[in-house]
């Protein structure tokens, strides 16, 4: 198992083809969004990023603010006005799938998700996403990190019975179970 992102890989792999949807979905919208209007291509994958619920969990524990982070992110976007062609803009996607799919298979990941994509732009060396990570004081491999647990609780959970999940989801509901008397008087192979 490697952390460090440097995974031995081949270079004539499609690592399009291990996005998840929504990986997918935030870089297609990067990359519709900088060819249009311009921009960071990476700043706007970024803010793609920030909004997304497993991304905000992850900052949430590493105590930043996502809608802060958000609008650090904006504000550098109405700053930079380059206009770059779509030849560059298709090299920085395969770039950051490059990268984010040798992040997913150093944890064991079957497809690029948008916490790969994002510890992966912290070795890009994008000036503005610097900017950012270091605004925040975020290293971009500790998001994994900070996942871990959401990942396991979302696994674990699915695998419960629906009345233990239910209950174990959402504790604050009060449940009342009665048990019969026949049950208490007898042993259970339970």
């Amino acid at each position: 198992r490697r952390t460090d992102h440097k995974a031995i890989l081949p270079d004539n792999i499609n690592a399009a083809q291990y996005l998840s949807p929504s990986s997918f979905r935030i870089l297609e919208s990067a990359f519709d969004k900088t060819s249009a209007v311009g921009g960071n291509f990476y700043l706007r994958m970024l803010k793609s990023l920030v909004q997304n619920p497993e991304i905000k969990n992850g900052l949430l524990r590493m105590d930043v603010d996502s809608e802060k982070m958000a609008q650090q992110i904006e504000n550098l976007l109405k700053v930079d006005a380059t206009k770059e062609g779509k030849k560059e803009l298709l090299l920085k996607m395969e770039l950051i799938a490059k990268k984010s799919f040798a992040a997913a298979v150093s944890v064991n990941n079957h497809f690029i998700e948008p916490a790969d994509l994002f510890s992966s732009l912290g070795e890009i060396g994008d000036s503005a996403v610097n900017k950012i990570f270091v605004f925040f004081e975020i290293n971009p491999a500790d998001l994994g990190k900070a996942m871990i647990f959401s990942r396991f609780k979302r696994g674990f959970l699915s695998r419960l019975p629906k009345n233990i999940g239910g209950f174990a989801s959402h504790p604050k509901k009060i449940r009342h179970r009665v048990m019969n008397r026949a049950w208490t008087a007898r042993q259970t192979p339970t």
